[in-house]
């Protein structure tokens, strides 16, 4: 007879083991289950904020763009406004140039 209620002792203290170890399991993958949670909001707070750095960047090269933009047509209407005068100049030069000669012309 004692040797039964030696081997269920055994029994109860292997299942008590058993059950020690499943808990420590259990408590162990919340754990890891919790920082795997926190990696993953961490790396979620990083991929925002390399966003919002990304939008921020993005925003001051499209301003730069709009400025070099702003200048190119700035510059172009400056070389018009040279050429139609310099055109101008030269059609005064050429009737200047014409009335000239019509005068020496009707000098002689």
């Amino acid at each position: 007879m004692q040797n039964f209620t030696s081997v269920d002792m055994k029994r109860e203290n292997e299942r008590h083991r058993q059950a020690e170890l499943l808990e420590k399991r259990r408590q162990e993958k919340a754990k890891t289950r919790k920082t795997t949670e926190e990696k993953a909001l961490e790396l979620l707070e990083k991929a925002l904020l390399i966003d919002k750095q990304l939008a921020v960047k993005k925003e001051q090269q499209n301003q730069k763009l709009q400025e070099r933009l702003e200048e190119m047509k700035k510059k172009k209407e400056e070389e018009r406004a040279k050429s139609r005068s310099s055109e101008s100049r030269t059609h005064t030069q050429y009737v200047n140039q014409a009335y000239e000669q019509d005068l020496v012309l009707e000098k002689y």
